[in-house]
């Protein structure tokens, strides 16, 4: 708890001297072509403190008595003590009585910070000053240098941080390949895991957030070479990226994860109801080691010798478990005692890269529970008799409490989530059949379904596949199972007159038969009656089925594969430094553009609670991350402040380069008119991301 209230303090800080930095560079180049600075403030709204030569430090501002100084010298001065004096008077007048023309100054608002010249206002652009000193009496040149200055300060900073970063050390996620989705581009193309990645479109891979960069900067649709090493022998591979479904505004991607370590997680999950999490994710603890995958001998990846570790191997070994077979890891904790850890496997339930509709051969598994998601959930009281792997039997829906059930028998999960939300919204009640893998049922009785994080109503609880029986939930419009007639709320018992009394069992039956006809035996539950069907399993359906990949709740609990990219050389560490730089603006000009042109939603924006979100998560992570992270705001915060919108300092500057251009200022109407539109068009954004940021902080 101190460690996290001690990171937001550095997070602050760091967010102030990003901003700092910024204004230091309008205000050099300012003083730089003469122009009177009057006021340097970090923040926005009224001063905290501030700071004047001649006055000192003050809580709150020193203009008062800057002002009240230079009118009392100006009094001495006027025989009739009755002049209203100007700005630029009074400015004399501070000068010499010695006193700083400028007020540095922290506001009370921590978002921003401004270089306030004379003869020059944002809110006022028409604006205008006598003194010789005064913005608008300088030339275009030079108040171009002054509003570009604070942008080029900003990319400086990235390149300075990055550097420093490199010099440190930075512990960033291994270029090794962990998991690959199923029908991802990835998986075509013969990437396999514990693949190290070395380039991506002709783009080295430092580590594994380079291969996220690159690939989003990629073409949709356009192959690219991809070269992996792969014991010790690099491969090109043909790699064409693409969405991760068809139908959302996602980036583009491959369908791969970074590779976890053989090691326990860095920070001990929250202590908590065994019942509120996945089972068996406390397995590996902080401070253990995964040392034997049945029996063979494993090492973890060092991050600072750069060595992957071997996940493949307990991968590889995931891929033959069954429930019968699963997979055993012998594990050494921090005091060198070794314990024998089982892990189940479970079928691929990230589902495939471009359908996220888990499926053998278009047959649907019914939906079970995978663990309770909130203490608010109907299930928690009943947390002893309904648990982890309770598949659902039946859905009652009572369209009025003494009414007559409408019966949902062996729901999927789509089907289940409908049903409920449809409840819901209708202040229905629901009785829920579970039943346990011995056979035994549980009801849960009369319960109206709960609003849940996301939209929608549920039950709060983590849903799964029912994967240790055979029941067909749901079959998939226009595929293989449906062109053989399989029912939904059939049973499974043989494949090719082999028995099958799980999900298992139908997919190594299914590759045993290869592609071809397969006769199906199964039992319709709702008429009891004994059919055989012919399944027509064809070369993309039996790709499909292969490219199922078994997973386990251990493994995203597992840590992460560390690999410290670090160079004692600091002319290597500034060239690495201006690369990320260069790679970071680049990232979000084609962010920019494929919003404009809707291939990504706006809706991954942050606003500055997000953004304060993320950086205390970063700053959680070390040093160096928090490091990474300001590099990076600081390089954004160049791109933001420098695009073509009124108020910002590109909209300032493309007002420049219009007068450079017509020989004079545009209209006092048209300047007006800009600045308003600019002063909506940012207050819109603002709301915006704000809106996003608390949606994402409710789901």
């Amino acid at each position: 708890m101190i460690e996290s209230a001690f990171n937001f303090l550095l997070l602050i800080i760091g967010f102030g001297f990003v901003i700092f930095w910024h204004e230091l560079g309008h205000f050099l180049a300012a003083k730089k072509v003469g122009i009177r600075v009057e006021q340097f403030a970090v923040g926005m709204g009224h001063a905290i403190m501030s700071y004047r030569r001649g006055i000192g430090f003050k809580f709150g501002n020193t203009r008062q008595e800057y002002e009240r100084r230079a009118k009392s010298y100006l009094d001495k001065h006027n025989p009739s003590k009755d002049a209203t004096y100007t700005e630029e008077q009074i400015a004399v007048a501070g000068d010499a009585l010695g006193l700083g023309e400028t007020e540095y100054r922290l506001s009370w608002i921590p978002i921003g910070g401004y270089v306030k010249m004379l003869g020059q206002d944002d809110m006022d652009p028409n604006r205008k000053a006598d003194d010789p000193r005064a913005y608008n009496k300088k030339s275009v040149g030079a108040r171009m240098l002054v509003i570009s200055a604070g942008v080029i300060m900003n990319l400086i900073l990235a390149g300075i941080l990055f550097m420093i970063l490199f010099l440190w050390g930075f512990r960033a996620p291994a270029p090794v390949v962990g998991q690959v989705l199923p029908n991802s581009p990835a998986q075509r193309a013969g990437v396999l895991p514990g693949d190290e990645l070395i380039s991506y479109n002709g783009h080295q891979v430092h580590d594994f957030t380079k291969l996220v960069l690159n690939t989003a900067l990629s073409a949709p649709g356009e192959p690219v070479e991809l070269v992996i090493r792969r014991d010790g022998v690099e491969h090109k591979l043909q790699i064409t990226p693409d969405k991760r479904t068809p139908d959302t505004k996602t980036f583009i991607s491959v369908g791969i994860s970074g590779s976890p370590n053989l090691i326990g997680p860095k920070l001990a999950l929250d202590p908590t109801d065994p019942a509120l999490e996945p089972p068996g994710v406390r397995d590996i603890a902080p401070g253990d080691t995964i040392v034997e995958v049945n029996g063979k001998p494993v090492r973890a990846g060092d991050p600072k010798a750069g060595t992957a570790g071997d996940f493949a191997v307990l991968h590889a070994a995931l891929q033959d478990a069954t429930p019968e077979n699963p997979v055993k890891l012998t594990v050494k904790d921090a005091a060198g005692a070794t314990r024998t850890v089982v892990v189940q496997p479970h079928l691929g339930e990230e589902g495939f890269y471009l359908n996220d509709t888990f499926d053998i051969a278009g047959m649907q598994p019914r939906m079970a529970i995978s663990f309770i998601a909130s203490e608010k959930s109907p299930l928690f009281e009943h947390r002893k008799r309904i648990t982890a792997g309770d598949a659902i039997q039946e859905l009652l829906v009572y369209p009025t409490p003494d009414s007559q059930p409408n019966p949902v028998s062996n729901p999927s999960i789509d089907k289940f989530k409908k049903t409920l939300t449809e409840a819901g919204e209708k202040d229905q009640f629901v009785s829920v059949k579970f039943v346990k893998p011995d056979g035994k049922v549980e009801t849960l009785d009369k319960v109206k379904p709960v609003s849940i994080k996301g939209g929608g109503y549920g039950l709060n609880f983590r849903p799964t596949f029912d994967e240790l029986s055979t029941v067909v939930a749901e079959v998939e419009p226009g595929s293989v199972a449906a062109k053989a007639g399989i029912p939904a709320g059939s049973r499974l018992t043989t494949v090719n007159g082999k028995p099958v009394k799980n999900w298992f069992d139908v997919r190594a039956a299914l590759l045993a038969a290869g592609q071809g006809d397969v006769a199906i035996g199964l039992i319709n539950l709702a008429t009891g009656a004994t059919e055989t069907k012919t399944l027509p399993l064809d070369k993309d359906a039996f790709a499909r089925v292969q490219n199922l990949r078994n997973t386990a709740n251990v493994v995203p609990y597992l840590g992460e594969l560390i690999r410290v990219r670090q160079t004692g050389n600091p002319a290597e560490a500034l060239a690495w430094g201006a690369a990320e730089t260069r790679d970071l603006i680049l990232q979000f000009y084609v962010t920019l553009r494929r919003m404009i042109s809707r291939d990504v939603s706006p809706s991954n924006l942050m606003g500055p609670l997000g953004i304060f979100k993320a950086g205390h998560s970063f700053a959680n992570r070390g040093g160096d991350w928090l490091i990474w992270f300001l590099a990076m705001i600081s390089a954004n915060l160049a791109v933001v402040n420098f695009l073509p919108i009124p108020i910002v300092d590109g909209g300032h500057f493309i007002f420049l380069l219009i007068e450079k251009i017509i020989g004079r200022p545009p209209s006092r109407k048209v300047l007006e008119t800009a600045q308003l539109v600019g002063l909506l068009f940012i207050g819109f954004v603002f709301l915006y991301v704000t809106f996003n940021d608390i949606s994402r902080f409710m789901q």
